[in-house]
Parts: C-alpha cells; structure tokens; sequence
C-alpha cells in the first residue's frame, strides 16, 4: 500500500512537472508572438498609413515657386519654376538610372516627348544626385519613379511606379486642352 502510495505522489509529480514545462513553453511562445507583430506594427505602420495620409496631401500638391529668372537651385528646380510660371503643363519625374521600373518610365517619357512639344514641360530628376536632394525633400519622395503632373494651375497629380502609356498620354492632353 504503500508503494502504491509513492507512486501516485510520483506520477503526480512527473504530471505536475510536465504540465509547468507545457505552461513554460506556450508562455515563452506566446510572448516571441507578441514581440514580432509589435515589431512588425512599429514598422510597418508608419509605411502604410503614414505614406496614405502624406500621398493624399501630396495628392492636390500645389508648386511651390522661386523666382524663375534666380540662378539659385538646381537645373531641374529651374526648369520646374519656369514651367510653373508660365502655365505650361508640367510631368515631373523622379527616378533613378539603375532601377527597371525608373528606366521603363523614362523610356515611355522620352517616346511621348515629341507629341507634347511646346505644349509640356518634362522635368527629370535623379534622386541618387546630390544637389537634387531638397527637391527630393520637398516633395517627400519615398520610392521611385515618383511621377509628379502638374496642369496649368500648377496643381499635381501624383503616381507611383511606372504609368502605362495610354494613361499618361490621356492625361496630358486633357490637361494640355483645359
């Protein structure tokens, strides 16, 4: 009887044992599940809704001038200003020359440039420059291509990644004919 006694108190015990390293172990598991999503929240958050709040207020963006006539800035803030001050329909790309999606924009810009002679200016901006990095600022580009379309009013339309071509055609000639 008393054998048996020890044994239950053993078996018992191993039980108890068991069930405190099961316990442990969910504990442990569920704690590394919980420090993951946070770490996926803090950055994930501020890419996804944080770009939608900053792309929708860039969204209606209107361009900022200096005078056109200022030898300050760059080459492309130059061109930009002059095309702003004139009223000139305006497609203002930010890119790079090594990225497949940069390269395929500038490849369709380059073919639509003869049909908008005159009637567009096309301003091209390489963010791995480093005199173009207040313009960069400016308009808070976060990936590339970045393409900025602004119409006579100086107001931008802002698309991210490449445009198809028929789109960026249609644009512009509804903006070059307000």
């Amino acid at each position: 009887m008393l054998k048996e006694e020890k044994t239950k108190e053993s078996h018992a015990s191993d039980t108890s044992k068991e069930a405190g390293r099961f316990l442990q172990h969910n504990y442990l598991s569920a704690i590394i599940v919980v420090l993951v999503l946070l770490a996926a929240t803090v950055i994930l958050y501020p890419k996804f809704f944080g770009q939608a709040n900053r792309k929708a207020s860039s969204d209606t963006k209107k361009a900022t001038m200096t005078d056109p006539e200022s030898p300050k800035g760059t080459a492309a803030q130059r061109a930009m200003d002059k095309a702003l001050a004139n009223n000139q329909v305006t497609v203002l790309c930010f890119h790079s020359d090594t990225c497949r999606p940069c390269i395929e924009i500038d490849a369709i810009i380059e073919g639509i440039k003869p049909q908008f002679k005159g009637k567009v200016a096309f301003v091209s901006v390489l963010v791995n420059d480093p005199k173009e990095q207040s313009l960069i600022q400016e308009y808070e580009i976060q990936m590339i291509p970045t393409t900025f379309i602004f119409n006579k009013k100086g107001e931008a339309q802002k698309e991210i990644g490449v445009i198809p071509q028929d789109k960026l055609v249609s644009t512009l000639e509804e903006m070059v004919n307000e």
